[in-house]
């Protein structure tokens, strides 16, 4: 409750002395609430920022439900009759050829983020994925602004969205190489198993192309196809394991490469190299499993300011404008 208007008396004694005041406590005046000013807070532009909001919208839905080009393969199976055998054709029935270029550095961020996004078969333009992300960051960055008020959000929107698309697409690129490494030892006694079985090479890594996954089985019926043209095997498995740049896929193009100039049991060499791979792989596991606490404490202690800090701007925004002005 309010004291303004209430009497008080102070009475002070002192080695027989005292004195008395009486007064009346007096009101005490709000002080007047401080009001955003600047053209951010003008109503032209807030109109500015929904027709920017809008536009993007606009945008990403074209991109969405425009029509794509089909592929004439796709496109001719529709005509088949129904209980006929088909065909196999030579070309057209080929998987779809991967990249024909190693991974660019983390220096040369437009190729590494274009490899990454046909490694990630997202089946999009790099340059629409990335239109798309920032579309989605900067709807999501306007609702926050006119959320909490500071329309000026609407600026980081755009870099927020570039950010989450490079993140996104890189740890998709990232998972396929490590999926590829994890199933390089079965496709590695896939070859022996074969080579022992009396098959040449081509014939066991043509094996090994349907034994394995959609996501690796590409890769290795490209060396089949390149050896079909007339490429050496050995340069085939050169040119992937320059393409794919595992450490552990060099060991067979190591072994093809003895093998065709020395001879030797190449089913007995493969066994070896699953071997080592596979301790290679646990040894990875278990650094990965001793440093998981440091890593994980490096992602807190980086996310956690910019984390708060946005927690600060939606919950209280007047405590972070102490920051800003």
């Amino acid at each position: 409750p309010s004291l303004a208007g209430r009497p008080v008396t102070v009475d002070v004694r002192v080695a027989g002395h005292s004195a008395e005041v009486r007064y009346t406590i007096p009101p005490i005046a709000n002080p007047p609430a401080a009001t955003p000013t600047g053209w951010w807070t003008t109503t032209q532009a807030r109109q500015a920022i929904a027709a920017v909001v809008g536009v993007l919208v606009l945008g990403m839905a074209y991109l969405l439900v425009r029509p794509k080009r089909r592929d004439p393969v796709k496109r001719l199976r529709g005509y088949r009759l129904a209980g006929a055998p088909q065909p196999q054709p030579l070309l057209l029935a080929a998987p779809p050829r991967p990249r024909s270029r190693p991974r660019p550095g983390a220096r040369r961020l437009w190729a590494r983020f274009a490899a990454d996004v046909d490694r990630a078969e997202l089946e999009m333009h790099p340059l629409r994925v990335l239109l798309l992300a920032m579309g989605i960051g900067t709807v999501v960055a306007g609702g926050a602004g006119l959320a909490t008020g500071h329309a000026i959000a609407v600026v980081a929107g755009p870099l927020l969205g570039a950010i989450g698309a490079w993140v996104y697409v890189s740890h998709a690129a990232s998972a396929w190489y490590t999926h590829f490494d994890d199933q390089l030892p079965d496709a590695l006694a896939v070859l022996a198993s074969s080579l022992r079985a009396g098959h040449s090479l081509l014939q066991a890594i043509d094996n090994v192309a349907n034994e394995a996954d959609e996501k690796t089985s590409a890769e290795w019926a490209e060396v089949v196809r390149q050896t079909r043209l007339g490429i050496p095997v050995e340069d085939a498995i050169d040119d992937m394991t320059h393409r794919i740049g595992s450490r552990d896929l060099h060991w067979i193009s190591l072994v093809a490469r003895v093998q065709h100039q020395a001879g030797g049991n190449m089913a007995e060499m493969f066994d070896i190299v699953a071997e080592t791979v596979r301790a290679r792989h646990r040894l990875r596991g278990q650094v990965r499993a001793l440093t998981a606490q440091g890593r994980m404490t490096r992602w807190v202690l980086t996310i956690a300011p910019f984390a708060l800090g946005g927690l600060l701007v939606l919950l209280s925004p007047s405590y972070i404008n102490g920051f800003l002005d």
